[in-house]
């Protein structure tokens, strides 16, 4: 038989819009196995031993079209196989009549030209910017490989050795295929491609939902269980298409499961340094500027207010807590385990730290002068993946990263004198002299019962406030943006709330509870039905039940706060959340600044008041009403006076001198921070403001009845005696003869009676011994309360920090020794 060879011819078309478009192609390949092709020559006939040569020429030939993803005559497309459906598998059919060892050689060669038609398909697919830069990548390298590597080998080498040798057997195409590790690296690719796309399944096929669900309820207990102050909010949405760390991770799977080979290492280690050059860039300039350039949501960071606000400062405190998220879908390899929460935490901080740089500078770029430390651009990915590089590459962004921000806080904003202002006005700390005279001058409307709609009085305060503030001319910011204000609620609902938000942690770190409802939840929808009936039903019980003393109407002293809108950038260091808390301990010292200004005003009458120093009342009225009240009196301000000295002094001292020892040679700006909300908390959990507030409520509700009985005891110690009676009623009349001269209606024919004194003399000798009673009974449940086992109301490590307690013991019906000396 004669084989004729016939030469490829390509000529290039005008085009018109009648030529159909397959008329465009060149050497265009059947769009489906069932198209109409010539009747091929048959085997039988080729089976002869002087033919079997023939027959392997021609397998031969249909086996190199096959590796190009043609089909021949004998190698064909199964009949279910359309090229332009890429759902549809790739599957030849090898005829019947070959030759057996030929087919078992075509059967493994066959795969190779499977692999590069799926391959093909695959960077095809990826191209579209869904998948994201890293896959758009991935898919370029594949076709330079099927193009530069592959398809080179099957030209220079198979084609050539087939035209040109005579006797090109089929061993020998296998043979040159496996020697050039070709294969073994399409092998590699055709794996990597298998894993995407059964990630790419994964996700189609579960409940997107559901995977959020799980995701945001491990995050949930995971945070529940931590002690650090590492917090990193996360965005636990899963996306339809795996992208950008996801990619990578795979890659870095697959060399660690080839680590036994070191030329697909090699080559995977290549390949991964190639696709992940984007990825690269986004991390650096992240790392190194703040700079989040990533517009296929395929980095690991996540910017919550992009196309939201233009303006960095509109964001306030929320560009540190709030704006930037953590992708949990996206992660590297390395950052996808709980252990490695303080990586992401530096990574996610770091980049915040710088862009809050630019911001306040308002500059587009962070000089590389910077800072002492230099950062050196990503250039091997792999090796930065490996062992403990990637962790000391972003410790050393970490550390110049605060180095530029403190710098900037420290030396150019001066925050330690800002904080300096803010324990003056809100700690009193080397006392606020300027708010207690606020205090002092306003103690008359301070004094009325606070209500909503009570808009006079409030703005009488509020201008009584910016009057002093105007005539003291402040030099320092904090009290120019000082303000006052009334919440709604009064100090004891707002404690309740904080008690409630930062419940106590138990021994072992971990306020994880698995039997709360809300944990036992399986998906949204569950946990909103569970939330929606604990709302509707209210939770009650000992940690959420309503206290009725909570919500009793007060004074406006209770609902009076200042506050301070601190400015762009300083709110990243001094958040929200810290003003709260300073808002909270400067309320609690305002009562307690209140009630000692209270008792000092009605100290005042009793000393110098002639009703109150007259020595010639009844051995009753002086034992009984005078003496009595003065004794209660100087109970209670010994006790005002005691709690404030602790306050100050034992509590709110300590903290800020080690708050002062943070701000000396400060490393790291979290530090700061922590530090800061720490102290603040530490303030806020001492026993004054958390379970002894509900006895200091009772205290001085009764310190504020007493001080309004001594007000009204003026004009009634006058008549509970003749002499006084008459020099009182001759004053009154005096008086009033001044203001009326020409009325007189008879008002001199009173007189002293003396049944009515010695009745209102048990009135008053009753009233007095009650107050002195509730006094001594919440006297004695406070100290008993200090003395509570597994409570720390002061370090006893202190000479000084028992004083409060034995001066309260000093003054308690009963003297036994104080706990701290008692053995």
């Amino acid at each position: 038989m004669e084989i004729k060879e016939v030469d490829d011819r390509a000529e290039l078309l005008r085009y018109t819009n009648n030529i159909p478009l397959l008329g465009k192609l060149v050497n265009h390949q059947p769009l489906w196995s069932t198209n109409p092709k010539l009747k091929s020559f048959s085997l039988e006939k080729l089976s002869a031993p002087d033919q079997r040569r023939i027959q392997e020429a021609l397998v031969v030939k249909d086996l190199l079209n096959v590796l190009i993803g043609l089909e021949g005559t004998y190698i064909r497309y199964f009949n279910d196989y359309e090229p332009n459906n890429p759902e549809t598998p790739v599957e030849f059919k090898i005829a019947r009549k070959m030759d057996p060892s030929f087919k078992t050689f075509s059967r493994r060669i066959v795969r190779y030209g499977k692999q590069y038609m799926i391959l093909t398909k695959a960077y095809e697919t990826w191209s579209d910017a869904s998948f994201g830069m890293v896959l758009q990548r991935f898919g370029y390298e594949v076709r330079k490989f099927l193009e530069d590597v592959y398809l080179k080998i099957l030209v220079e080498r198979l084609e050539r050795d087939f035209n040109k040798v005579p006797y090109f057997s089929i061993r020998e195409l296998e043979q040159i295929i496996n020697e050039t590790e070709v294969t073994k690296q399409m092998e590699l690719l055709y794996n990597i491609y298998e894993e995407i796309c059964k990630e790419i399944e994964e996700r189609r096929t579960n409940q997107s939902s559901q995977d959020d669900f799980n995701n945001f309820m491990d995050n949930m207990k995971n945070e529940s269980s931590l002690h650090l102050r590492l917090i990193v909010a996360f965005d636990t949405t899963v996306y339809p298409v795996p992208k950008g760390g996801a990619i990578l991770k795979i890659f870095q799977q697959k060399i660690l499961e080839n680590l036994g080979d070191r030329s697909s290492v090699v080559f995977l280690k290549k390949l991964l340094n190639n696709i992940s050059q984007d990825y690269c860039t986004m991390l650096y300039e992240w790392l190194t500027q703040g700079l989040l350039n990533d517009p296929y949501q395929e980095f690991m960071t996540y910017d919550d207010l992009e196309g939201k606000t233009d303006n960095i400062f509109d964001a306030r405190d929320r560009a540190w807590d709030t704006q930037y998220y953590i992708r949990k879908d996206v992660l590297l390899r390395d950052c996808d385990s709980e252990e490695d929460k303080n990586l992401l935490f530096k990574i996610l901080r770091t980049g915040i730290l710088l862009k809050v740089v630019r911001a306040s500078l308002q500059i587009p770029t962070i000089p590389s002068n910077s800072s002492d430390i230099v950062i050196k651009e990503i250039r091997d990915f792999a090796e930065l993946m490996e062992g403990t590089n990637l962790e000391l590459y972003v410790d050393e962004c970490y550390n110049r990263a605060n180095e530029i921000f403190l710098k900037l806080f420290f030396q150019g904003y001066d925050l330690v004198t800002v904080l300096k202002q803010l324990q003056k006005i809100f700690l009193g700390y080397q006392y606020g002299h300027n708010i207690l005279k606020f205090v002092t001058k306003n103690m008359g409307e301070l004094t009325k019962h606070y209500k909503n709609n009570n808009g006079a009085s409030h703005d009488k305060l509020q201008q009584n406030f910016e009057l002093d503030r105007q005539s003291q001319r402040p030099n320092n910011l904090m009290r120019q943006l000082l303000t006052v204000q009334f919440d709604a609620e009064a100090l004891p609902q707002v404690l309740s709330h904080y008690l409630q938000i930062y419940p106590k942690i138990p021994e072992n770190n971990s306020i994880r509870d698995d039997s709360d409802p809300l944990m036992q939840a399986n998906n949204f929808k569950n946990m909103n039905a569970i939330l929606f009936d604990e709302l509707s039903k209210g939770r009650t019980g000992a940690n959420y039940g309503p206290n009725p003393e909570l919500y009793m109407p007060r004074s406006a002293i209770y609902h009076m706060r200042f506050d301070i809108n601190i400015p762009y950038p300083l709110n990243i260091i001094i958040s929200r959340t810290c003003m709260i808390k300073y808002q909270i301990i400067s309320r609690y010292q305002l009562v307690l600044q209140y009630h000692s200004r209270l008792l000092d005003d009605t100290w005042m009458d009793l000393k110098k008041n002639y009703s109150w120093k007259y020595r010639g009342y009844s051995r009753t009225v002086k034992r009984g009403i005078i003496r009595t009240t003065r004794v209660l009196h100087g109970k209670m301000n010994h006790f005002i006076k005691a709690l404030m000295e602790y306050f100050n002094q034992n509590v709110i001292d300590k903290e800020v001198k080690l708050l002062e020892k943070c701000y000396k040679n400060p490393t790291l700006a979290v530090d700061i921070q922590n530090e800061l909300e720490g102290g603040l908390t530490n303030i806020m959990t001492n026993r004054c403001l958390s379970d002894l507030i509900p006895l200091q409520l009772q205290i001085f509700d009764v310190i504020y009845k007493f001080c309004k009985f001594i007000k009204s005891m003026k004009a009634k110690l006058c008549h509970l005696d003749p002499i006084l009676y008459e020099k009182h009623k001759n004053l009154m009349i005096k008086s009033l003869n001044e203001e009326h001269p020409a009325s007189n209606d008879g008002r001199e024919n009173g007189g002293y009676q003396e049944d009515a004194a010695l009745e209102l003399i048990q009135k008053l000798v009753e009233y007095i011994s009650n107050a002195s009673k509730n006094f001594d009974k919440c006297l004695i449940s406070f100290v008993e309360e200090l003395n509570t086992e597994n409570f720390d109301f002061y370090d006893s490590s202190s000479a000084d920090a028992a004083g409060i307690e034995r001066v309260l013991f000093s003054i308690t019906p009963f003297h036994s020794a104080p706990a701290s000396s008692r053995k």
